[in-house]
């Protein structure tokens, strides 16, 4: 979350000529309502139950950009269902740079996990609860304090040299 994920998927939708599919974007398709209202009503668990869903029905096409949501590989059906079809690329930026990302776009408003006292504690915590799950990626990128321009380039770079 706030690495540039939705960001460079659209520009690289642009460059390569191919569609971007957005899970959090089918998540709040299906269920008719804004992510934190998800959270608020449902919980975290139902949220995650739509993401692996919306994996099912993604996972396998052909020819896309996926652009998940930071907590898709949480589940290990996910990360199994992506790696069939896709290659997984992991944005890595440290919680300064997500923090501030953060809060020169939306702030905290769309992002329910972070409506706390601390958000820069909790995405501390949360990138270290994490961790192992994004290196399951096959590729990791540096996104830490780069713009959308040069971390799209890294990834264009790492996809065509593999």
């Amino acid at each position: 979350m706030g690495v540039g994920k939705s960001m460079v998927s659209k520009k690289l939708s642009t460059l390569l000529d191919r569609p971007v599919i957005s899970t959090d974007a089918m998540v709040i398709e299906r269920a008719g309502m804004p992510i934190a209202d998800i959270f608020r009503e449902y919980g975290e668990q139902h949220f995650r139950q739509l993401e692996a869903e919306v994996i099912q029905d993604i996972g396998k096409k052909t020819g896309v950009i996926i652009d998940c949501g930071g907590g898709i590989l949480l589940n290990p059906e996910n990360v199994t269902a992506l790696k069939q079809h896709a290659t997984l690329i992991y944005l890595k930026a440290s919680p300064d740079c997500i923090l501030e990302n953060l809060q020169k776009t939306d702030g905290f408003k769309k992002r329910p996990l972070l409506d706390v006292d601390d958000p820069l504690a909790k995405i501390k915590t949360m990138m270290t609860e994490r961790q192992a799950y994004y290196e399951q990626a096959q590729m990791t990128i540096d996104a830490d304090f780069k713009t959308i321009d040069e971390i799209t380039e890294s990834v264009l770079k790492a996809v065509n040299n593999d």
